[in-house]
């Protein structure tokens, strides 16, 4: 039991825990830390979350404008090549339809000839060489034969309105319509007619070789297209690896 003078005592405080004080400095600072709007952080983590491109090679594009003069070339060679079998076929029935050249007691050739599907094609194979120089023409400046520049725009559609071309002109010289036999008809079903002014096996021979090369057109065009598409990528990716912007990231960051 307390004695007396403990009893008169009053009880101990509770001690309080009291917030720390701190300078003014640094709480000034800090609210106006609160009340500065912070910039989001989204533009950190786009660019962690998506790494730079792995660099091409350098000679990619050279590569690139390599092949597209080889194929583009060889699209105007093809042309060029119906042209010159076209003109030589109609050379040899200009010279040999008018005097109505005898073979076996039946004439060479039958009274009326189709030639519009072998006129189309000429016709159209003249358009697709003319078209096809004048890239490889204009491909002799640097500014033209550069990937990704004004050559890329120039191809594309030189190859688009080819291709149209070529597919139109080898799908009619076999669908043609028209009256009479058409001249590749009429040449492989006398292909045995043996005449030493008019070899029709070699007439029938050579529009064979004409429509393999129309087609082929059309697919040299396409590739030169593909040609087209993959140099964009390549250099799109260059100037990407080189340390450009990306989507959501800010220059200099």
């Amino acid at each position: 039991m307390p004695s007396f003078p403990e009893q008169l005592l009053p009880p101990p405080r509770q001690a309080t825990a009291r917030p720390p004080s701190y300078p003014s400095s640094i709480s000034s600072t800090t609210s106006l830390q609160k009340s500065l709007p912070l910039p989001p952080l989204t533009h950190i983590t786009t660019g962690l979350s998506r790494p730079p491109p792995p660099p091409t090679s350098p000679t990619a594009p050279i590569y690139i404008s390599r092949t597209r003069f080889l194929l583009r070339l060889t699209a105007a060679l093809f042309s060029f090549a119906i042209v010159v079998t076209i003109s030589t076929i109609y050379s040899t029935i200009n010279r040999t339809f008018p005097r109505h050249m005898l073979s076996k007691r039946q004439d060479l050739w039958p009274s009326v000839i189709n030639l519009r599907p072998t006129t189309i094609l000429l016709a159209m194979s003249c358009v697709t060489t003319m078209l096809s120089a004048i890239v490889l023409a204009a491909g002799l400046k640097p500014k033209v034969r550069q990937v990704g520049g004004l050559g890329d725009w120039l191809n594309l559609g030189v190859s688009c309105v080819n291709l149209v071309l070529a597919a139109v002109g080898a799908g009619y010289l076999i669908g043609g319509d028209g009256e009479g036999d058409t001249v590749w008809g009429w040449a492989c079903k006398n292909s045995k007619v043996d005449h030493q002014d008019v070899q029709f096996w070699m007439i029938c021979g050579e529009l064979n070789f004409v429509f393999a090369l129309g087609w082929g057109i059309v697919a040299v065009e396409a590739l030169i297209l593909v040609n087209v598409v993959v140099g964009r990528f390549v250099v799109r990716r260059r100037f990407l690896g080189r340390g450009a912007p990306r989507v959501g990231q800010r220059p200099g960051v």
